[in-house]
């Protein structure tokens, strides 16, 4: 695998692994937490995927390059609200 294959999937699982971090749910009786979380990454990760897809399909862009880059503009988004600040700490009073 060449290393633009690799980053094709090294990206989109780190993308899914931040994510699960930041769409974990805010109430603290959620039931399986965890697996929530996972299932909402893993839906914004394939809903991100297929409109990019779509959207370079439209223009002569869907090549290797391109689909990268926008993957990594995903990975950028999705490391955002965890190092970013957490707005789920109690408001103090």
């Amino acid at each position: 695998m060449s290393a633009a294959g690799s980053l094709l999937v090294a990206v989109p699982v780190a993308a899914v692994l931040l994510l699960s971090v930041a769409a974990r749910p805010r109430a603290a009786d959620a039931v399986a937490p965890l697996r929530l979380a996972a299932v909402r990454a893993v839906l914004l990760s394939g809903a991100y995927a297929v409109l990019v897809v779509e959207v370079l399909g439209a223009w002569p862009a869907l090549t290797r390059p391109a689909f990268a880059a926008a993957w990594l503009f995903f990975l950028v988004a999705a490391a955002r609200p965890p190092c970013c600040g957490d707005d789920r700490r109690p408001a103090r009073g």
